[in-house]
């Protein structure tokens, strides 16, 4: 998996991405939704991951997309041995 860690000091977000932690709408002083918010559909996996990997009772996060154009394509052979062995 590409790795998107930041190694400038003074740059701490991916690249065109826009994060927000907010207010839960049914319990705003208890709990918070953070969203990810990004023009590449390629972010739309890291940020997936990324709070999947976050998550202490392991229930896997809601991911919505809206994407304006059809480029889906059935995975080859090697892209789902690469699928199987993602570590998540």
């Amino acid at each position: 998996m590409i790795d998107y860690t930041q190694t400038h000091k003074y740059h701490s977000s991916l690249p065109n991405v826009m994060e927000a932690i907010l207010a839960h709408p049914c319990h705003p002083s208890e709990r918070s939704i953070e969203l990810g918010i990004f023009n590449s559909h390629r972010f739309a996996f890291y940020f997936w991951s990324k709070w999947a990997k976050e998550k202490e009772d392991k229930l896997v996060p809601d991911l919505v997309t809206f994407d304006c154009h059809q480029d889906l394509a059935y995975p080859g052979d090697l892209e789902q041995e690469w699928l199987v062995k993602l570590d998540l």
